[in-house]
């Protein structure tokens, strides 16, 4: 009973994080310029890239060894994690420091320029906020997620609503407003559970140094599915115009209305696999896996037939009739979701049996497809929309086949 409490928390969580990202790309698809929502997308871009290395490197590791660490260090091991999220912080915002030179030339558009300082502000708020929530959901604080992250959702939307009273409605001043929002989520969290961390200064170095070795290659890993999602929006900036990155973001956004069921499903089913491993080995994790996907293909699926059936109108309703006629891209997208329901599902099976490095190779795949059959076809909303599937599609197959024939080699 208690897991099906957590699971609907995690799906209210989802549903409020889902339900704010679209009233930002509905404010400023909507009412900001021309362009923005796509300098916006290429923004958010970069924050999801920089947020994966500390995803990948102290996270997810965290969520897989926490587990097995015994109960006296478990304060430590935290607190010496989070030291190493506030180093990922500070490597992003030089990170983001240097990438400024480049803009406007390479390809990349001279609008970025102003939203890579909105991202330095944002990203050690940002960083630290997804830490305290991984946190939460590795001891079981679901419903507590779901409390401070509506905290989050007010203040972001409140601060968004006086932008547009204010006229001041924009890409950069939409990140910052993030920043915001996620620096008072910290000191809530700082405030409730500060005092179940703490910091050990000489196991630091091998807390951190095995974190790596487990890490690496979900960081590649996720890279991989960090460019898959986001090549067509940097693509059609680049070879089109930011129109265009405005329309198949409006695009996607319709498809990823399903985040709440998606990213909640999946966010609870990463601690149950690694669970599942300690106490039945890799037949505990597969028949996780199974009974996750079920529910994944079943509900997803509905909702990619209904998408396709009323997706087109209701993006032309909410953001207006420069972005009617895109049924098809909007179908294509939603199969894609449902794709990438079993990718989140099956990845989670092979982390927790200890393969990251064949979860990588799924990714590598999905990546590789992806930009192979977007270049392939000419340059356009659907095409791209075809590539991102194409990708999806492969990256699932070899998952898959992976995860059962891990399983067999190791039963026998």
């Amino acid at each position: 009973m208690n897991s099906t409490k957590n699971a609907l928390w995690a799906i209210a969580d989802q549903g409020v994080l889902s339900a704010t990202r679209f009233l930002i790309t509905f404010l400023i698809g909507k009412y900001a310029a021309e362009g923005e929502l796509g300098v916006y997308s290429l923004g958010f871009s970069i924050l999801i890239f920089l947020t994966t290395f500390q995803e990948s490197l102290v996270t997810t590791p965290y969520q897989f060894f926490f587990p097995r660490v015994s109960e006296g260090e478990q304060r430590s091991f935290a607190g010496n994690l989070l030291l190493n999220s506030l180093g990922m912080s500070v490597l992003g915002v030089i990170f983001l420091f240097l990438a400024l030179p480049w803009v406007g030339s390479h390809g990349i558009p001279l609008d970025l320029g102003r939203v890579l300082y909105a991202l330095a502000f944002c990203l050690p708020f940002h960083l630290l906020r997804e830490f305290a929530r991984r946190w939460q959901f590795v001891h079981g604080q679901v419903r507590s997620i779901a409390v401070m992250d509506f905290l989050f959702a007010a203040v972001q939307v409140s601060g968004l609503f006086l932008l547009l009273k204010l006229g001041w409605i924009n890409a950069n001043m939409a990140i910052v407003m993030m920043g915001l929002a996620s620096g008072i989520f910290c000191i809530a969290a700082a405030y409730q559970y500060g005092s179940q961390l703490e910091l050990d200064t000489k196991r630091i170095a091998n807390d951190s140094v095995r974190n790596w070795r487990y890490g690496r290659w979900i960081s590649f890993s996720s890279l991989c599915a960090v460019g898959q999602t986001y090549f067509a929006n940097w693509y059609l900036a680049t070879k089109l115009t930011m129109h265009d990155a405005d329309i198949y973001t409006v695009c996607s956004t319709m498809a990823l209305l399903a985040n709440p069921f998606l990213l909640g499903i999946a966010s609870m089913h990463g601690p149950q696999a690694s669970r599942a491993f300690v106490q039945s080995g890799s037949r505990g994790v597969v028949t996780s896996v199974l009974k996750n996907l079920g529910l994944v293909v079943v509900i997803l699926g509905l909702y990619s037939a209904a998408l396709g059936l009323f997706g087109d109108w209701l993006a032309e309703t909410i953001f207006g009739p420069s972005y009617a006629g895109q049924r098809w891209p909007v179908l294509v997208l939603s199969i894609a979701i449902l794709g990438q329901g079993v990718n989140y599902i099956v990845s989670n099976g092979l982390c927790a049996i200890n393969f990251p490095q064949i979860d990588l190779g799924g990714a590598f795949i999905g990546l590789v497809v992806s930009i192979l059959i977007s270049l392939w076809l000419p340059p356009n909303v659907l095409n791209a929309s075809i590539g991102f599937l194409s990708g999806v599609i492969a990256m699932a197959l070899f998952r898959l086949a992976a995860l059962f024939w891990l399983d067999l080699a190791t039963r026998k």
